[in-house]
């Protein structure tokens, strides 16, 4: 997808991601970008669809999703998906 990053080698289940959106793009460090990263992870989070987690990478935000329930479907990962970036484009 557009604007989307995955941050770091996947080799089970967790995958760290972050949102540039165009505006964002191009600042390798920054406030801004930190501002919007944490505040889409807390959007999903609060809104109980999904609990993502915030770390740094580098000195930067961004997102780990890890999927390892069991009992996880197809349907599953794409609602969160789609949860996260809803949650990501409306802080752009």
């Amino acid at each position: 997808c557009p604007n989307w990053q995955v941050l770091a080698p996947v080799h089970l289940q967790t995958v760290c991601i972050r949102h540039t959106p165009p505006h964002l793009q191009g600042i390798s460090s920054g406030d801004a970008l930190n501002a919007h990263t944490l505040a889409w992870v807390d959007r999903v989070n609060q809104s109980g669809g999904a609990y993502l987690t915030p770390a740094t990478l580098g000195g930067q935000w961004m997102c780990r999703v890890s999927i390892g329930a069991y009992a996880t479907e197809r349907e599953d990962v794409a609602a969160t998906w789609q949860l996260i970036r809803e949650a990501a484009e409306a802080q752009s």
